[in-house]
Formats: C-alpha cells, sequence, structure tokens
C-alpha cells in the first residue's frame, strides 16, 4: 500500500493554495476561536443579517463537527473548507427558517410519495438518477441548489443566479485542485446530484473527512438519532418546490432523490416519506467498494497532508457492510410494492429494459417523451465518457479482491449479485 503523504499527490494549484493560507491563518487574530461553534453561528448571524435557526435539534451534530477543527491532519485548504461548509450550512438554516417565518404556508405544503434510489456508492446510482431527472414531470436537486437550498430574501429573484454562480465557481475550483475528481464524479451545477447534502445542513451526513480528521464522528452519528435531519430536509424540499412555483416553474412534482446515505435510514424514510418508491440498485461489491475506495481517497487528499489511505479503506469498507446489513434488516419491513431491485450489469445491457420496469413499479407512464429525453442523455453520456475513464486498484489500499469478497458475502449472496461480472482486481 502507498503510505506516502498526501501532500505528495497535490496539485500545483493546491500546494500555492495551501502555503497561502497556512500564513493567513497563522495570522488570523481570533487564531483557533474562530473554528468554534460559538464563532461560526455568529458569523453566520452576521453574514445574513438574520438571527434565528430554528428547531435546535442540529447543535449536537454540529458541536460533533467543529471537533474535526482539533485535528492535526487538516491540512490549511481542509479547514478552510470545512468552515465554509459549515458556514454555509448555517446561513442556509438562517435563511430557510426566515422564508418558514415569512410563508408560514410552505410547511402547509404537501409533498407526493417520492422515488428514492439507495444502493452503495459506485453502483449506478447517479446515472440511474440523472436518466429519471431527464424526464420533466419528475423534479430533481440540481448541485446548485443543493448547496444553496434556502431563497435569499434579500436579493433579486431569490438569489439564484448568485447561488448558481456560486456553484458553478466552486466546481471550477475544485476541477483546477483536483482534476481526477470530474472523471470519478462528472459535475456540472444544474445536473442532477446527490441529496444527501441536504443531510449536512444538518450535519448528519457520515464524510470520509470527518471521519478521518474527527476520530469518533462517525460511531457517534450512526448511533444518533437522526431523524430531525430527515425532517429538516423534507422542509428544505418543500421550500425549494416553493421557490420553484414563485420563479414561474411548475410546483408540486413527484421528487427523485438518490444517496448510498439513505440506506443507513430506511426505517427513517418510511417514516418522514411513507408511500415512497425504492429502488435498490446493486453491483459487484468489489467493484464498488474499490471505485468507492478511490473516490473517499480522493476527495480527502485535497483535505490532508497526512497519509489517508488506510483510513479511506477502512471507511469505505466499514461504511458499505453497515449499509449492507441496515437494508437487509431494513427491507424486511418495507412492503412488497414499494421496493424493487436494479442491477448495474442489467442497465448495461439493456437500460431501456430496466426504466420501463422502475416507471412500471413507480406508477407511471413510460412515455415515449420519456424514452427520447432519456436516449438523449444517455447518449451524451456516453459520447463525453461522462461515467468512464476512472481505474482503480484494491492493491492501493492494502486491500484484495478476497478480504472484499469475503466480508461483503452475506450481501452478495443475500441478493445474488454477479461477483466478477466487470473486472479482475487484485
Amino acid at each position: 500500500m502507498d503510505t506516502r503523504p498526501s501532500s505528495a499527490y497535490h496539485s500545483p494549484a493546491l500546494k500555492r493554495l495551501n502555503a497561502y493560507l497556512s500564513k493567513r491563518q497563522a495570522s488570523h487574530p481570533e487564531g483557533k476561536s474562530a473554528f468554534t461553534r460559538d464563532a461560526l453561528l455568529a458569523e453566520a448571524r452576521k453574514q445574513t443579517g438574520l438571527e434565528r435557526f430554528g428547531d435546535p435539534g442540529f447543535i449536537p451534530a454540529l458541536d460533533m463537527t467543529v471537533k474535526l477543527f482539533d485535528s492535526d491532519t487538516l491540512s490549511p485548504f481542509g479547514r478552510e473548507r470545512e468552515r465554509n461548509s459549515i458556514l454555509q450550512s448555517l446561513k442556509n438554516l438562517l435563511w430557510a427558517e426566515h422564508c418558514f417565518a415569512t410563508h408560514p404556508e410552505i410547511l402547509q405544503r404537501e409533498l407526493a410519495p417520492p422515488i428514492i434510489i439507495l444502493g452503495l456508492a459506485r453502483t449506478g446510482t447517479t446515472r440511474l438518477y440523472r436518466m429519471l431527472a431527464a424526464d420533466a414531470r419528475l423534479q430533481y436537486l440540481p448541485m446548485w441548489e443543493g448547496m444553496n437550498p434556502s431563497p435569499r430574501p434579500e436579493l433579486k429573484g431569490q438569489g439564484r443566479s448568485e447561488r448558481i454562480r456560486e456553484m458553478s465557481e466552486g466546481i471550477k475550483i475544485l476541477h483546477l485542485l483536483a482534476p481526477a475528481i470530474g472523471a470519478i464524479h462528472p459535475m456540472e451545477a444544474s445536473w442532477a446530484d446527490d441529496d444527501a447534502v441536504l443531510l449536512s445542513h444538518w450535519f448528519a451526513q457520515p464524510t470520509v473527512e470527518r471521519f478521518f480528521h474527527s476520530p469518533g464522528y462517525y460511531d457517534w452519528l450512526v448511533s444518533a438519532d437522526r431523524l430531525g435531519a430527515y425532517r429538516n430536509m423534507r422542509n428544505l424540499m418543500k421550500l425549494m418546490d416553493w421557490a420553484r412555483e414563485e420563479n414561474g416553474e411548475a410546483g408540486g412534482k413527484t421528487w427523485v432523490l438518490k444517496a448510498p446515505d439513505y440506506l443507513l435510514d430506511i426505517g427513517l424514510l418510511q417514516q418522514v416519506f411513507p408511500g415512497a418508491k425504492l429502488v435498490f440498485t446493486h453491483r459487484d461489491p468489489v467493484a464498488a467498494i474499490a471505485s468507492g475506495m478511490s473516490l473517499a481517497w480522493n476527495i480527502n487528499v485535497l483535505s490532508s497532508d497526512a497519509p489517508c489511505r488506510a483510513a479511506c479503506r477502512d471507511f469505505t469498507l466499514r461504511r458499505s457492510e453497515d449499509m449492507m446489513r441496515c437494508l437487509i434488516s431494513s427491507r424486511e419491513e418495507l412492503p412488497p410494492g414499494q421496493q424493487i431491485d436494479v442491477y448495474y450489469d442489467d442497465v448495461n445491457r439493456d437500460w431501456l429494459a430496466q426504466m420501463s420496469r422502475i416507471y412500471e413499479f413507480a406508477g407511471i407512464e413510460f412515455t415515449s417523451e420519456a424514452k427520447r429525453n432519456i436516449a438523449s442523455w444517455t447518449q451524451r453520456s456516453k459520447n463525453e465518457n461522462r461515467h468512464g475513464g476512472h481505474r482503480y486498484d484494491l492493491s492501493d489500499y492494502g486491500c484484495s479482491r478476497h478480504e472484499v469478497e469475503e466480508r461483503m458475502k452475506f450481501y452478495s449472496d443475500h441478493y445474488a449479485v454477479p461477483l466478477r461480472a466487470e473486472m479482475e482486481l487484485k
């Protein structure tokens, strides 16, 4: 396993940025006090001019999150990135609460039962999500809105153009600092993307950075009551639905959601979104986990100077096993008519047949227009190689195919997932 420090893989642009931020953070008049819970809450209030965060249930998760600033494995850029992320979420909570207070009818809106795609990371969840998002009768979460779901009352058009620009600029910077990430997970501000980011605004998303830099965060989170995070997510969905109508778009459409993180909380999904249609994706766990380790490492290496391959391996293996054990136990309580299984290799072979199954399952007519739009997206994706070009090897992380197969055998046996269907990994 490669044990070189993360800094050995930093791009020239990231090295320059870390050098600059190191000097700036060292000379900051408030020093470490700028990274405390109270300082962050005060800064969010100052930047928005608002006071009320609403339900204070997010505070325990925020307290756990800010502990990562005590880590000496966090690079200057990682420290700045996490601080900005926390501030952004706090500001969105303030903006959302302002909207709810000003327009109390928002929280009275009804949401139709959503279609939710669940599966391990790298099992084709994003592909299915973006295929369904091509159907104009459904609504989804674009990256820009997931990062900034709350309208900004002081700006024209609810700050929509500013929020899109912020996301577009963020993606450009990310590609500059870490060019490989674009090949692993293609992204644009307007594309449908992982909506577990809505959980992050409640500080309840188990990320590799927090696993690595804040020991104890993951253990605490998976044992904590996350119902408040899902209720906040539902409120944000109502808010975005309302905001779209205010901007002249059609509201009230059925939502399509997707995130691997939901596998840990299937019971909460049922509680918060009763009647939801759950689409479970499956892929050879060796390929999925190998790809997931690579994604985790490429993300985490941005935030650290220290070696982190072992931590990315441990996080991916543990999270994958936790998710699949939760999946198997939780599905026993689900009504048969609310769940369907879709296999990665079957989508590769005949996406039209698999989408037909999903539409029939969801009770939505698979119209000629929907087929054309999905076919168009699929062809563009293929032409641009949006979901290809990512190479990974378990040995880079001190792991082997046999180890993953043995650890995940309970899952592959239970769902008859074909092994070695796509590739040979060491």
